[in-house]
């Protein structure tokens, strides 16, 4: 799966989530969350975009901590994106085990972008 993150394709990115989330009511994501967390991941890193390129991004938008007595392993929508040159793509959507509160991205950095976070945050 490969579909660009942009208002053109909302249709096709609702349809590949409808698909993965199939009857499930809890623990879901919408396209507004997906984008929201395109502007989420860029803020904070506050690097120019020529030093996103590359990046992957998972995410578990609805990770959580559950009690030891809860019975059963809750599952949670979660996603894959990656920064091209053109944009953001969604590369993957699948319903896995929510993760631990604290884990909602795992980004895989670049180079370039690692040493961009590196001046960053020594040159100010």
């Amino acid at each position: 799966m490969r579909i660009r993150i942009c208002k053109e394709n909302r249709d096709k990115l609702q349809a590949a989530l409808n698909e993965v989330q199939g009857k499930s009511r809890e623990r879901t994501i919408t396209v507004d969350d997906i984008i929201c967390s395109i502007r989420d991941v860029e803020e904070t890193l506050g690097i120019p975009k020529k030093y996103l390129t590359g990046i992957k991004i998972a995410s578990d938008q609805c990770c959580q901590n559950f009690p030891n007595s809860y019975r059963y392993t809750p599952y949670s929508t979660q996603y894959g994106m990656e920064r091209t040159s053109s944009g953001w793509f969604l590369t993957w959507v699948e319903r896995r085990p929510t993760k631990r509160a604290g884990n909602q991205y795992n980004l895989e950095l670049t180079e370039a972008a690692k040493s961009a976070l590196f001046d960053r945050f020594t040159k100010f």
